[in-house]
């Protein structure tokens, strides 16, 4: 897929997976040239350092990610392990950031725009949100029952709403690595140009869940807003999980062992 629109030639990979080093408006010139194309099943991966220790242990969700269209670096992990390996200095690119990306450009064309995750009442919210700075812009929301993915009929239930709305693109928010395994199934069946996993964008953009300030954002430490606000969920993952894994990458790196 990733030859299709655009060369990802100068992309940095870690453990195999290609890091792709766009500027936020160069990101918005190609998912517009890929949305006025009429090719579908582009695959896009929000990547961080759980998304990276993930991969090195779960190998399906390792070759969804390498076989995807396009890897951004949603995590300052990411962003300095690219550094310390390549000196290289590349651009944080979010999923809230994909999120207005692409409505920007829905809202431009006229398109379709599917959300699928996160509860009825975010959803709700989040429609009405859209609305008022993206009136152009179709909105479909779907709020599956958790886990749906792992029952066929109410998969099938899901995969044939979406398909009779007939979606541009699809942002799925069901945390990783279920959102990316479950695109990578679906989208081509559901017919949409662009899928992309978001993880808690929804609830963010709806004011579900306060986002870190932008000057927290900027100094790239909003994991550690987020780990304040939500210690029990992300405390396991963040402490015992992440950052051992990245010390050990950076470890990795700096002795040349990878």
């Amino acid at each position: 897929m990733r030859n299709i629109t655009t060369s990802m030639n100068s992309s940095y990979s870690l453990d195999e997976v290609l890091i792709c080093p766009k500027s936020s408006s160069e990101i918005r010139t190609i998912l517009e040239s890929l949305l006025l194309n009429h090719v579908s099943n582009y695959q896009i991966v929000t990547f961080n350092t759980d998304f990276l220790r993930i991969a090195s242990i779960d190998s399906t969700f390792k070759a969804i990610c390498k076989s995807s269209y396009m890897v951004v670096p949603d995590g300052v992990g990411i962003i300095f392990l690219v550094w310390l390996k390549y000196r290289v200095k590349i651009t944080r690119i979010t999923g809230s950031d994909l999120f207005n990306i692409c409505f920007d450009i829905a809202d431009k064309f006229s398109l379709r725009i599917a959300l699928v995750g996160s509860s009825r009442e975010t959803l709700s919210r989040l429609k009405i949100i859209s609305h008022q700075k993206w009136s152009n812009a179709f909105v479909f929301t779907v709020s599956p029952t958790y886990e749906f993915e792992k029952n066929d009929e109410l998969n099938s239930e899901v995969i044939n709403l979406l398909k009779d709305f007939k979606p541009d693109i699809l942002l799925v928010a069901l945390g990783c690595p279920r959102q990316e395994k479950w695109i990578f199934a679906n989208q081509k069946i559901i017919g949409a140009k662009i899928g992309i996993g978001v993880g808690a964008v929804f609830d963010f953009y709806s004011g579900t869940i306060k986002r870190a300030p932008l000057l927290i954002q900027k100094f790239g430490f909003e994991w550690l807003w987020r780990l304040l606000h939500e210690p029990v969920r992300l405390g396991k993952r963040y402490i015992f999980y992440d950052l051992p894994f990245l010390i050990m990458s950076l470890l990795r790196i700096i002795l040349r062992l990878k």
